[in-house]
């Protein structure tokens, strides 16, 4: 990746080796994230990611992957014109399952790209920024480590790679979309843990009743005209979002009837007109059980399955974009295997190979990413299309 987009996987890169170098410092060795490589790897669907460890290793080796699969696929959606665009107020998404966060963290940089692009060819074109950012995460251990990743995030984009702590890196200029980053909203951590309890209508009409009942309390008046100054004030829980993000969070069939409430919520009326859910996931497996699933919900929510993603999208498909995941991923590993204990590494890297990920540390073996699958989701069907969308046919 070049220009902007390759600014932006670098410090994404940078902030995941400053979390990482970060996480030592709290008690989170370097062998013990070895050791979880191929647990994190093999066993990922069962792991509760509440310890540091854990999350800090699936940081270590999903996070800029899988921030690059998001970016992709936005791309894809702009040039398909589905992709929704607002002029000025910041817009609001939510990233589900988000693990450290790819997925909201891709949002937030496309976005910040797209204005910046807007920006700079016209000083009366806008395009609005990530203005409030959602996330659902049940681990503890992933909403520290995307707390941590989005300090350091924060930090490599104004150009404090010193402060970042990474061995000779020069100094270099603020991303050149740093203005516009500033302004986009950055994800702290979780701000709901269970996803099978999510309503966001619901949350909004709480925080709207709260509101009314500190107005009434404070401002001694009456109930309905609390109620009524409660609805003309901001406040910081959307009714409805953009965009919502599920990167490999359905993973397992009976994920989706488990969630199936709160899958209907988000489908039927937590979306703006034109608002998507994207889902990624992997090829096989019981992935084609759940699109066929998540397939059948959309169309009873009256929501369009989108096209354009029909074929499976081959991650880190550009060549820039492959070298720098395999930099940083063969960079990473080498920096935490350094201290490992000689019996210990080769245990790993013994079961690494056997799940076919040697490529990790090998470098006699060419590193590959996996092929994706994506399935989008519409609030109106598809842009430019009169009469019923395909999913109300």
């Amino acid at each position: 990746m070049t220009g902007v987009a390759g600014r932006m996987l670098d410090d994404v890169c940078a902030a995941t080796v400053a979390t990482i170098q970060f996480a030592s410092a709290w008690g989170v060795s370097a062998q013990e994230v070895v050791e979880a490589f191929p647990s994190v790897l093999r066993h990922c669907d069962e792991l509760a990611f509440d310890s540091l460890t854990e999350a800090v290793t699936y940081l270590a080796l999903h996070l800029p992957d899988r921030y690059c699969r998001v970016f992709s696929v936005l791309e894809r959606l702009l040039m398909l014109g589905i992709l929704p665009l607002g002029r000025s107020r910041g817009f609001a998404a939510i990233d589900i399952g988000a693990g450290p966060g790819p997925g909201i963290f891709a949002l937030r940089g496309f976005y910040a790209a797209l204005s910046c692009f807007a920006r700079q060819q016209a000083s009366d074109w806008t395009i609005a920024v990530l203005g409030h950012a959602e996330v659902v995460e049940r681990g503890i251990g992933m909403s520290r480590v995307m707390h941590y990743f989005a300090e350091h995030l924060e930090m490599a984009e104004r150009g404090h790679d010193p402060d970042l702590m990474i061995p000779d890196m020069p100094a270099r200029p603020p991303s050149p979309c740093v203005a516009e980053l500033a302004a986009s909203r950055i994800p702290s951590g979780a701000t709901y843990v269970d996803f099978g309890s999510f309503d966001l209508r619901g949350a909004h009409a709480l925080a709207r009743r709260r509101l009314a009942w500190e107005l009434a309390e404070e401002l001694e008046v009456s109930d309905a005209f609390a109620s009524r100054l409660a609805q003309q004030e901001p406040i910081g829980v959307p009714s409805a979002v953009a965009i919502a993000v599920m990167t490999n969070f359905l993973t397992k069939a009976d994920a989706v009837p488990t969630f199936e409430a709160a899958i209907r919520r988000l489908m039927a009326g937590a979306l703006v007109p034109g608002g998507l859910i994207v889902v990624l996931g992997a090829v096989g497996g019981q992935y084609p059980e759940i699109y066929a699933e998540l397939d059948r919900l959309a169309s009873e929510a009256g929501l369009a399955i989108m096209p354009g993603f029909e074929e499976p999208m081959q991650a880190g498909a550009l060549p820039e974009e492959l070298s720098q995941i395999c930099e940083i991923t063969r960079s990473i590993w080498q920096q935490l295997s350094a201290t490992v204990a000689p019996e210990a590494l080769e245990a790993v890297m013994r079961e690494l190979r056997k799940v076919g990920a040697a490529d990790i540390f090998d470098e006699e073996i060419r590193f590959q990413l996996p092929w994706f699958r994506a399935r989008i989701y519409r609030r109106g069907g598809r842009p430019g299309k009169r009469g019923r969308s395909k999913a109300r046919e």
